[in-house]
Formats: structure tokens, C-alpha cells, sequence
């Protein structure tokens, strides 16, 4: 049978953590420093850094004027990881009506 993505037991990634592990460290930036850039709040940011905040389009948009990638690359990884995460809400409540 074939597999989706959100079939998988682990989670895609969180576009907070691409920009944590991969983004920053590549850049060579702090996160204060990436916040200015970005004309964010520090706190905005750390939400963002610490899998707490979803990215919005603004964001996106944001992000990708600033450091290159598209919008729609990191709305997609905002996109896989709310599917990933509902798929998994709707087979709990799935396996407790059961």
C-alpha cells in the first residue's frame, strides 16, 4: 500500500528548525542578529526558533526577501508539518472511538 508523508512515525521538519539547525549556522548568524534583519521581534523570532509559532505567509515572504529561499518553500514545510501533525490527532481520536 502506498505511503504518505504522513504516514510516518516521525515528523517532518518544522520550519523552525530548518532555520534553527540548518539556516543559522550556515549564515553564520545569531538569532538577534537574523531578527533585525528580518525587522522581528527577538520574541517573535525565539517562538519561531523554538517550534512554538507556525511561519504565516507574511513571514514567509519575509524570510525569503532576506535569505534567498522561496515562500513557498517555507510555507510548504509549515504545510507538511500541520499535516503530519493533524494526521496524527485524527488517528488518535480514530483509535479511541474504536
Amino acid at each position: 500500500m502506498f505511503k504518505d508523508i504522513y504516514d510516518c512515525d516521525l515528523p517532518p521538519p518544522h520550519p523552525g528548525e530548518i532555520l534553527r539547525e540548518d539556516v543559522l549556522p550556515h549564515l553564520r548568524l545569531k538569532r538577534d542578529a537574523l531578527a533585525r534583519r528580518l525587522k522581528w521581534r527577538a520574541q517573535d523570532l525565539a517562538e519561531l526558533l523554538s517550534e512554538r509559532r507556525p511561519i504565516t505567509q507574511e513571514m514567509a515572504v519575509q524570510l525569503a526577501a532576506t535569505i534567498g529561499q522561496s515562500a513557498r518553500f517555507w510555507l510548504g514545510l509549515q504545510a507538511q508539518h500541520d499535516g503530519w501533525r493533524s494526521r496524527q490527532i485524527a488517528r488518535a481520536a480514530y483509535s479511541t472511538m474504536s
